[in-house]
This record gives structure tokens, C-alpha cells and sequence, in this order.
């Protein structure tokens, strides 16, 4: 992801996109220090959640013991990774 001030890019699982907010739901860049917020992409989201649920189920859910548990963690993750999106936050 990139940052929408500066262009330089934020790692997905970077502390500053996991970490604590602002107040605000605000996050600051780590290149420039400009702030930024996490929105998600609704269509998007509701798209890639379906689809991998479904395949989930065919390919993931018959794994003896942990099939269930990744058919639940694998299209959660997929769909915040597709979905996540970063705007600007002006002062």
C-alpha cells in the first residue's frame, strides 16, 4: 500500500498499520509524517469475501482438524489485505 501524500509505500502488517490510532481514526506516515485513515473498499470486499468463502469451503473446510479454522481465518484475511484502502485525512 501506498502512502496517499507521499507515494512511498506502508507495509500492510507494519506497526503503523496495525498499531493504535489517533483520535479521529487517524494514522501518520512514517516518510512524511502526513496523516492517512484506513477505509475499505465495500463492493470489493463483499466480492473476494464471498468468493473465497466459497472456495474455502471446497478446498479448505475438509482438512481433518484445522480445515474449519482456516475457512475462517483465510477469507477474513484475503478480504481486509483486497479491501483496505488509504485516504488522505486534510487538517
Amino acid at each position: 500500500m501506498n502512502c496517499p501524500h507521499c507515494q512511498k509505500s506502508i507495509g500492510l502488517f507494519s506497526p503503523v498499520m496495525l498499531g493504535p490510532t489517533k483520535p479521529g481514526g487517524a494514522r501518520t506516515c512514517p516518510h512524511c509524517g502526513q496523516k492517512f485513515a484506513i477505509a475499505a473498499d465495500k463492493k470489493l470486499a463483499l466480492v473476494v469475501a464471498v468468493g473465497t468463502a466459497a472456495l474455502g469451503f471446497f478446498l479448505l473446510r475438509p482438512i481433518p482438524y484445522v480445515g474449519p479454522i482456516l475457512w475462517g481465518l483465510v477469507p477474513v484475511t484475503l478480504t481486509y489485505i483486497s479491501a483496505a484502502r488509504l485516504q488522505k485525512i486534510e487538517p
